[in-house]
């Protein structure tokens, strides 16, 4: 693929790939009152002393994690997003939350613009907390509404109502939360789609995330799936649900930002005011750093996860170590590989120039070869502004474009990365 070199200018700073001048920094509270049968993250059934004791663990892992970063460079990069996510933090009391926060600014620099999140569940929240979130910082709160069906709902096992979310998002609304992102699910058995949608823009949220089911291993939905108590929709009436979707947030001033997100377009100033600017950080692969129970995190060059049972985390923590399960230095074809991933997933693609800038044509050109004929068929376009991109037909066939990333980058896999020291 003839891509021109260094003349093209740099993308935007939130979809510049590696940019590392500011870090995200994501937390994990992994307490649910009830697991939700699709869910496949760490999680642990809610008990208030041991979420009390959990902070406290995490407390020392900032604590542990700020200094490490220090003594290696010398000083922190301002932290411009915090993503509070799980499990589910809304669970947390209005005075845990303060205490959290509050740690965190003595620990990050924080920029005065900084975007903060919380995950909530509907049912949790209540005037009390709206306004504690506020005030300790939060200005965005993601709110899984997930479906309007009281039985899906059930189903899914969760524990709120579509009322829930009516009132959730008036009692945000009223302490003035700045902005109220939805999660919804598509791909459910007997789905009406466009009811789901006239339900979700009569609640005008800032942003929306609609993501197709997954089916994940070890999860109650994967049970119930396999013994055919959950019959899944056939991938046409999905496909289907998916256009509709699209045509109607984008007619109703949504920015379809990525293949899963849309944010409301201001009536003034950039389309993606409103976009979630953490998340663009992992779409533009620049680091996040994690902390919490099973955290993923991302330093631009290294990758870690946490530990995902509770004993071990403490353990390490208790020695005065970070509690990582591993830590792994990327190889080149790794940051390829998911640069590719994570970054065409943005409906604006991915800018050739910049992964020119990035990468080596050796390993590069295979991988664009093979994109190559995926022009044809329209799945992908090359625009003026050098930016390849999925069509919208192309992204319902986006698994089978990214495997195809996979296998070009086969031949320059290296062998596993020896895992880091502990505690480094």
């Amino acid at each position: 693929m003839n891509v021109p070199s260094a003349t093209q200018p740099h993308p935007p700073p939130e979809e510049e790939l590696f940019r590392s001048n500011s870090i995200g920094l994501y937390l994990h509270f992994p307490f649910c009152s009830e697991q939700c049968s699709y869910c496949g993250f760490v999680t642990r059934k809610f008990r208030a002393h041991a979420a009390e004791t959990y902070l406290g663990l995490l407390e020392k892992e900032l604590r542990l994690l700020a200094s490490a970063r220090e003594q290696q460079s010398g000083t922190l990069p301002p932290t411009d997003t915090l993503y509070l996510g799980g499990g589910t933090p809304s669970l947390m009391t209005t005075q845990e939350i303060p205490q959290l926060t509050n740690l965190l600014r003595g620990l990050f620099p924080f920029p005065q613009m900084s975007e903060w999140t919380i995950e909530a569940n509907p049912a949790d929240i209540t005037e009390a907390k709206a306004e504690a979130w506020l005030n300790a910082g939060f200005n965005r709160v993601s709110i899984g509404a997930q479906t309007i069906s009281p039985a899906l709902l059930q189903r899914l096992h969760r524990r709120h109502g579509p009322d829930d979310v009516l009132q959730a998002c008036a009692l945000l609304r009223a302490a003035g939360v700045p902005q109220i992102s939805l999660d919804l699910i598509a791909g459910l058995p007997d789905q009406e789609i466009g009811r789901e949608l006239d339900w979700l823009l009569s609640l005008a949220p800032d942003h929306v995330s609609i993501y197709l089911l997954e089916v994940k291993e070890k999860t109650p939905l994967e049970s119930q799936v396999r013994t055919g108590t959950f019959v899944l929709p056939d991938p046409d009436t999905t496909a289907d649900d998916y256009l509709q979707i699209v045509e109607t947030l984008t007619r109703a001033g949504y920015y379809h930002y990525e293949i899963s997100n849309f944010a409301k377009r201001p009536p003034t100033g950039p389309e993606c005011a409103r976009c979630s600017r953490h998340n663009l950080k992992y779409w533009a692969m620049q680091p996040v750093w994690a902390a919490g129970l099973g955290a993923h995190g991302f330093d631009g060059a290294s990758r870690w996860a946490g530990e995902s049972r509770l004993p071990a985390y403490r353990a390490k923590l208790e020695q005065s170590i970070l509690p990582y399960a591993w830590q792994r230095q990327m190889s080149t074809a790794d940051l390829l590989e998911e640069a590719m991933l994570m970054a065409m997933r943005r409906t604006k693609g991915v800018n050739l120039p910049e992964l020119r800038r990035h990468f080596p044509a050796t390993i590069l050109d295979p991988v664009l070869n093979v994109l190559e004929g995926f022009l044809t068929p329209g799945w992908l376009v090359k625009t003026k502004e050098q930016y390849l991109r999925f069509t919208l037909e192309g992204m319902l066939l986006s698994n089978e474009i990214f495997e195809a990333v996979l296998e070009a980058l086969e031949p320059f896999a290296a062998a596993p990365s020896a895992e880091i020291a502990e505690g480094c």
